[in-house]
């Protein structure tokens, strides 16, 4: 066995390629500025990716990297290009010694001639071996099927060894994890069917090998709390799985198969599921009726007065268990809800959805306050680390509470949205992350747009018949201070003093009216249910996008 070193081989000669230590000497820095695509120097960066792992890069891999179309095609271009100048200075410097006649001849200096060491055939180099004791040290305590699989090849050692470095995957090495992983599932039959249990072992074998990431990262297996209330099975190995299959069924591989289910079923649940991720009935159960032997007289007297606001607020608290009752019915909506009670249709009336709210979950009142400090401080910072945060005023408390919260549509992937026009027909609609954050904090110039960004949300909504749910406006200015913030339910806007004050009290109205989070935000509303508010309920959608976010910030829910 023969081990060349690291000595530069210069060959003298017209019209060469450049040679492979010439180009390796370029960074990717180099590169991307030399392509006009150094925009992207930052991105590549931060997911270490170097001249060596550039060419390594799937198509999925380059998608998420550069996601516009013609900077990719540019970027594909060059990499074939680099890769052929790369091999063919490869194979010119190679090449058998004894040169053909019509060859130009390669000259070389003595003191640049590679040294050749000679080991013994069953001996690896040096820095190989210390790279296997390396992984070798950080094999799981316990028999690991999953390790054995990544140790067997080289890019599987090649991710145990990022792990060692970082200590977290980033998202491209999540990608060729899963597709190491699956492509081994399949790699003897490609019609295998992968049970939910497999799944699941491996999933949890991944969270074992690389201690910081979440299993729910890579799979949430199907779950039924009753005929009405499912949630799929879903995750990163479950997205690669059916990925190639969907590849070996367009390359003939194997047979499409087709499921075949009753479209009555389907609108059923669509219909007749309870309303969002919340919980309002379970809670609501848990409450004690109300003692007062006149409770039907207070009810009655909240129908039809509005002041003096502290009877308001006595009455309300001592009829929140029959209002709640009331609310939860099937033949009331939210609209005669308010419509009914009028004094929460007044300035103040944010405030009596708020009392509701510390009635039914008192030990989750002042979670998001406890919570954000940490969580906004994470989320700068990955946020920074992305460039999605440039230039910021530290000592401005609620700018840079704006800054942490609007980042999260674009620290997470976004997902389809379907809605039902027709008994037989659905459209789907994928939101923009302009589109999510709209969906979460919607941000207008000036008090006087406000009214007339709620008839645009409310009449874009319509038109995919979907219901406009309650949502955030800030009023920013051009130099990015907060003049105004709102939430905004049932076409009513309620002033509040911060931001954030705005976001915790639209989540809390969201769960007191059991009603929907906005469809295209619904997963940042989600991970500020999990992450802020720690409120779990088994009504939970789970989005692996909210896993993956709650992973790579390191926190333990």
């Amino acid at each position: 066995m023969y081990l060349i070193s690291s000595s530069n081989v210069k060959k003298i000669s017209r019209m060469e390629p450049p040679p492979v230590d010439e180009a390796a000497e370029k960074t990717i820095s180099d590169y991307l500025r030399s392509w006009g695509l150094e925009a992207y120097i930052p991105k590549f960066l931060e997911e270490s990716i170097d001249v060596e792992t550039l060419q390594m890069l799937s198509e999925a891999d380059l998608k998420d990297l550069v996601p516009i179309i013609g900077h990719r095609a540019k970027l594909t271009t060059q990499i074939k290009l680099l890769t052929n100048i790369m091999s063919n200075a490869f194979e010119n410097t190679c090449a058998n010694t004894t040169p053909d006649s019509n060859n130009q001849i390669m000259l070389y200096t003595v003191e640049d001639l590679p040294v050749v060491q000679t080991l013994p055939d069953d001996e690896d180099p040096p820095e190989m071996s210390e790279t296997i004791n390396e992984i070798e040290e950080d094999k799981p305590e316990y028999d690991c099927e999953l390790y054995g699989i990544l140790s067997s090849s080289n890019e599987g050692k090649g991710l145990l060894l990022q792990y060692q470095e970082k200590g977290l995957l980033n998202n491209a090495a999540r990608r060729r994890l899963c597709n190491l992983i699956i492509t081994h599932e399949l790699k003897n039959d490609a019609e295998k069917k992968i049970p939910s249990s497999r799944f699941y072992q491996l999933a949890y074998e991944i969270s074992k090998i690389f201690k910081q990431e979440s299993s729910s990262v890579y799979f949430i297996p199907y779950a039924s709390f009753s005929p009405l209330q499912k949630t799929s099975a879903k995750g990163k190995l479950l997205d690669q799985y059916r990925q190639r299959r969907r590849d070996f069924i367009k390359s003939g591989i194997i047979k499409s198969f087709e499921r075949r289910c009753s479209s009555s079923s389907s609108n059923s649940n669509e219909q007749y599921s309870p309303r969002p991720s919340t919980s309002a009935q379970e809670a609501i159960s848990h409450l004690e009726g109300s003692k007062s032997v006149n409770i039907s007289e207070k009810l009655l007297w909240l129908q039809n007065n509005c002041d003096p606001w502290q009877m308001v607020e006595s009455y309300w608290e001592v009829t929140t268990k029959e209002r709640l009752n009331d609310l939860a019915s099937k033949n009331m909506t939210i609209s005669n809800y308010f419509t009914k009670y009028k004094a929460i249709n007044l300035s103040g009336g944010i405030y009596l959805l708020l009392k509701d709210f510390k009635i039914m979950y008192p030990d989750y009142g002042d979670k998001f306050n406890e919570n954000w400090p940490l969580i906004k401080s994470k989320l700068i910072s990955i946020a920074k680390k992305k460039g999605l945060i440039n230039e910021i005023d530290e000592s401005n408390e609620e700018q840079t509470d704006l800054a942490a919260l609007t980042s999260l549509p674009f620290l997470m992937s976004t997902s389809n949205v379907t809605s039902t026009k027709k008994a037989t027909k659905k459209t789907h609609w994928r939101p923009s992350k302009r589109e999510v954050l709209e969906g979460f904090i919607t941000q207008v110039a000036s008090p006087a747009e406000v009214a007339v960004e709620i008839t645009r949300k409310r009449d874009k909504l319509m038109k995919m018949d979907l219901q406009m749910q309650p949502f955030v406006i800030a009023v920013v200015s051009p130099n990015e201070s907060i003049t105004a913030r709102y939430i905004v339910i049932n076409n009513i806007t309620y002033e509040m003093p911060t931001i954030t004050k705005a976001v915790e009290a639209c989540l809390k109205a969201i769960f007191v009216l059991n009603a929907e989070y906005p469809k295209e935000s619904r997963h940042v509303w989600q991970f500020v249910q999990t992450v802020l508010f720690e409120l779990k309920t088994k009504y939970d959608k789970s989005f692996t996008a909210v896993n993956t976010l709650i992973s790579d910030l390191g926190i333990k829910t």
